[in-house]
């Protein structure tokens, strides 16, 4: 009972402050950026190198917050945000496929505490080296956190959930959405 009287509450704050152009966009956006840290290899080999271009994901808080107000249960939520994130990818890859997006993008990126949830839909998932950037992410995410878990303050010995970039080529997403 209180989860749920704790989600309402969030949501009505999220009502509050949300950003009304956001209404018809869908749960997942993509910003193009440089990519600016160390070489690294995915796992299918793609090599991504500093400068390269890159597709910056972010997950919609308001399409996230109504899937769970719409959820009775925290399974149910957890299904219905994989198949509409599965659509949502699937999507991107259309896009891809059709040069909507830059053709330059080597890969695509997000910072996520979910990202146990992102490995099952093919992502490489990657530690935030810079414990200051990680901090910053951590408590950038802690309204996700504290809406599904509003109680973890009080179980000290609870693992938190840290957060991590999750990766995904562009010929992973093409091969695995399309």
């Amino acid at each position: 009972m209180r989860k749920m009287i704790w989600r309402e509450f969030t949501i009505a704050l999220l009502e509050i402050f949300k950003n009304k152009k956001d209404k018809s966009r869908g749960q997942l956006h993509v910003n193009l950026r440089q990519y600016r840290g160390p070489e690294f290899e995915l796992r299918d080999g793609t090599l991504v190198r500093p400068g390269d271009s890159i597709g910056e994901l972010h997950l919609s808080n308001s399409a996230f917050f109504n899937i769970l107000r719409n959820s009775s249960s925290d399974v149910q939520a957890v299904m219905k945000i994989k198949k509409e994130m599965k659509q949502e990818l699937t999507q991107l890859a259309e896009m891809v496929q059709q040069n909507k997006i830059d053709q330059m993008i080597k890969a695509f990126f997000g910072i996520t505490i979910f990202h146990q949830g992102a490995r099952l839909l093919g992502f490489d998932i990657r530690e935030i080296n810079s414990t200051f950037w990680r901090l910053c992410y951590q408590i950038g995410q802690l309204p996700l956190f504290v809406l599904i878990h509003p109680l973890s303050w009080l179980h000290p010995k609870k693992k938190t959930l840290v957060p991590k970039e999750i990766w995904i080529s562009r010929s992973a997403l093409l091969r695995d959405f399309l």
